[in-house]
């Protein structure tokens, strides 16, 4: 922790959060933005976070940034006589730029740098556990609260050491799971005829080993919790372990650049949260157990939007499953999974639509992210071979039994 936000309780870190998140939408002045901007800054450096931190934070974002430069640069963002068209030639052909747009989307691209700066710096500026507790006395429900811990002292491994560490965003645990996953990328490897023979042993024992440890965990931590509650809790904690570890899981060499390939193994994982609890939101509490702890722990590239990257396809898959559960052709019950699996792609693309939103970028920024979003589509749709195999694993053993390591195994 810093020097300046050791005197900060973590719950004036989120509210103050939530306050940013409220202020970079409602009020959109370039003025305003560029002091919150610089606030941000300021507080970066008063924690001595780093430079290093800082430009990684941002670089992540450059993508976003010029579709959203190139989005208003040629287009008409004002009244007739408001827009200022500048020729640039090149020789060959000239194209007029919108100098207008351009400073626009300055302001915008600030209005999301602000928002993510302020979210990171939340998740670094934290001692260990701070932001758990925060949460709590916000009086979040008992089933997030607990499936949060349990999630990141699994994907940091501090329940293995002495517990230094534990739920520090982007300190040593990271970097200790990050060593891991170097360790296991080239052994971790899944191709598609793998996913449609469903050869997907590897997967299905990180299952069913994330589970035996949230089962563990849950009885170690919190013996008086229910039953019912406690099962379901490992489930959750199962399933957002899992997703968390995908990251060191190489999904069909040869292409690498699509975006959403992961969604192949991904997806199942939220209609298995949906499917094996009992809780009325099971999908739903473990797309946001998956997406807090991603915050929490410095991955993704949008701050706290990041959450409904995670979040909208868990609720999704809570109002899907019941409808396809009970199908038993086999063609059918493809289909149908392929279908949920694209919707639930669909809604995987929830935080860039979130985050366009925010910048206010004319339509055309949707026809430049037009083939990311079919990229996530697409391999939802083929998340299907596997949430089958996935879930037949899952129904061998009673509903009112938790999924163990006995009942999944190498397939």
């Amino acid at each position: 922790m810093g020097a300046f936000s050791k005197h900060i309780s973590g719950r004036l870190k989120l509210i103050y959060l939530a306050v940013i998140l409220v202020a970079v939408i409602a009020y959109p002045d370039p003025w305003f933005l560029s002091a919150l901007f610089a606030v941000q800054i300021a507080l970066w450096a008063l924690d001595r976070i780093g430079l290093r931190a800082l430009w990684r934070t941002v670089k992540r974002l450059s993508v976003l940034f010029s579709i959203i430069l190139l989005s208003y640069a040629f287009v008409s963002v004002g009244a007739s006589g408001e827009d200022s068209w500048w020729p640039l030639d090149f020789g060959f052909f000239e194209i007029d730029v919108n100098l207008t747009g351009v400073a626009l989307a300055l302001t915008m691209c600030g209005r999301i740098a602000t928002l993510v700066l302020a979210s990171a710096w939340v998740q670094r500026s934290g001692s260990p556990g701070e932001l758990l507790r925060a949460m709590e006395s916000f009086h979040v429900p008992q089933i997030l609260a607990v499936s949060i811990n349990a999630t990141l002292e699994l994907a940091t491994g501090a329940e293995e050491g002495d517990g230094k560490g534990k739920g520090k965003g982007g300190g040593k645990g990271q970097r200790n799971q990050k060593g891991k996953q170097r360790g296991v990328r080239e052994r971790l490897r899944v191709t598609f005829d793998d996913i449609r023979q469903a050869r997907l042993g590897f997967f299905t024992k990180m299952i069913a080993d994330a589970l035996k440890r949230g089962e563990d965990f849950v009885a170690r931590t919190a013996p008086g919790l229910d039953k019912t509650l406690a099962r379901d809790v490992a489930v959750i904690v199962a399933v957002a372990s899992v997703a968390m570890a995908m990251k060191a899981v190489q999904v069909m060499p040869g292409l690498p650049i699509a975006p959403g390939h992961k969604n192949v193994l991904i997806i199942p994982l939220f209609l298995l949260a949906a499917a094996r609890t009992d809780a009325r939101f099971g999908g739903l509490w473990a797309g946001l157990t998956i997406g807090v702890v991603s915050v929490m722990m410095g991955f993704g590239k949008f701050g706290v939007l990041e959450i409904a990257h995670f979040a909208v396809p868990g609720l999704l898959a809570d109002l899907i499953y019941p409808f396809i559960a009970g199908v038993q052709k086999q063609l059918a019950r493809f289909v149908l999974f392929a279908f949920a699996g694209a919707l639930l792609g669909l809604g995987r693309f929830a935080a860039n639509f979130l985050v366009i939103l925010l910048a206010g970028a004319p339509d055309i920024a949707f026809v430049f992210y037009l083939p990311m979003l079919v990229s996530q589509v697409v391999f939802g749709a083929l998340s299907c071979f596997v949430a089958i195999a996935v879930l037949a694993l899952a129904a061998r053993e009673p509903s009112n039994e938790p999924l163990g390591r006995d009942n999944i195994g190498e397939n």
